[in-house]
């Protein structure tokens, strides 16, 4: 949302939303987006099967401790404040996260595939950090990672 808001922002006639498909940094598509900052409205326009769809959501700014401003949506379903908006195609309307009903893949993984995948993620930071206290952490977190699959391998 916040890219959404800079880019209206700056080129206000040539602003759009950028849609990719669950995290991956490829945009599927773009759609228009018009700011009304007295409003504090982002205005979404798109086609959906043949349709035209105009989705108003409204924005909240809040000030950083560091400075500047942040800028986040409004759900239009449960008016949540959020960074991150879903576009639902075929219901032709933009929610959050949880009114659309969505997930974490992680949590759909068994608990053995978590502990691995958590236990892979600390050992990349221990390549990174060869030295001091934390890396003293780290080394006692991975080998708590895998005690803990060992011992999920063994109830099994």
């Amino acid at each position: 949302m916040r890219a959404v808001v800079r880019e209206a922002r700056r080129e206000p006639a040539r602003s759009f939303a950028a849609v990719t498909c669950s995290g991956r940094s490829t945009v599927l598509a773009r759609i228009p987006a018009r700011l009304d900052l007295d409003a504090r409205v982002l205005v979404l326009d798109y086609e959906s099967f043949g349709a035209c769809v105009e989705v108003r959501v409204s924005l909240d700014v809040t000030s950083p401790h560091f400075g500047g401003v942040r800028w986040w949506a409004r759900c239009p379903g449960c008016r949540a404040r959020v960074a991150f908006l879903y576009l639902d195609l075929d219901l032709a309307r933009v929610e959050c996260r949880t009114c659309a009903g969505l997930a974490y893949a992680s949590t759909r993984e068994c608990p053995l595939f978590r502990a691995l995948r958590r236990a892979r993620k600390l050992e990349e930071r221990l390549a990174r950090r060869s030295w001091g206290s934390t890396r003293a952490r780290l080394v006692a977190r991975v080998e708590a990672a895998y005690e803990a699959m060992g011992g999920m391998l063994g109830a099994g």
